[in-house]
């Protein structure tokens, strides 16, 4: 249990760190992040928004997420370990994209009168995109089957279209 001589460490995730702003006009957030990840400056770190105030954040543990190095600097590099994550498998994706479909399905039970049935083709189909995009496939071939009464569902084509539409869901 957590004590004065053995404090609960937090642990925080920053998804995506190389989207981190850049800008210097309100103090660098990644000079920010230095500061927090060596043990002698988060022992002793002062905001500037209440310089008045000093925290020991020396035992929080951090976690940063990222889908490329290139914006991230060499300094805050140098103090993480880093794991290259693989794409999944193709066994994976279709796991991946079979949990999704069940995870989207189990939302409507009870809801709609007739919940559509996914088909092994069309798994296959859906599993040779990544996961985010399985996820939009699956939700809009679920929509599109429940407002058509479909017992399948009706995947949407991801061909490329010759216009170029914008639009947000």
């Amino acid at each position: 249990f957590p004590s004065h001589d053995n404090p609960g460490n937090a642990l925080f995730c920053v998804d995506e760190i190389e989207k981190m702003g850049k800008s210097d006009q309100l103090g660098s957030s990644f000079d920010l992040m230095l500061a927090l990840l060596e043990k002698q400056t988060a022992r002793r770190f002062v905001d500037v928004c209440a310089p008045e105030l000093v925290l020991n954040l020396e035992h929080i543990n951090w976690g940063f997420t990222s889908n490329s190095l290139e914006h991230v600097s060499a300094p805050l590099r140098s103090r993480l370990i880093q794991v290259e994550i693989p794409a999944p498998t193709p066994e994976q994706s279709l796991e991946i994209a079979s949990g999704i479909f069940e995870e989207e399905i189990s939302k409507l039970k009870g809801m709609v009168e007739r919940v559509p049935e996914l088909n092994y083709s069309d798994l296959e189909q859906i599993a040779s995109h990544s996961p985010r995009q399985q996820k939009q496939l699956i939700q809009l071939a679920i929509a599109k089957s429940v407002r058509n009464g479909a017992e399948f569902i009706e995947l949407v084509s991801t061909e490329k279209k010759s216009t170029v539409r914008m639009g947000f869901l």
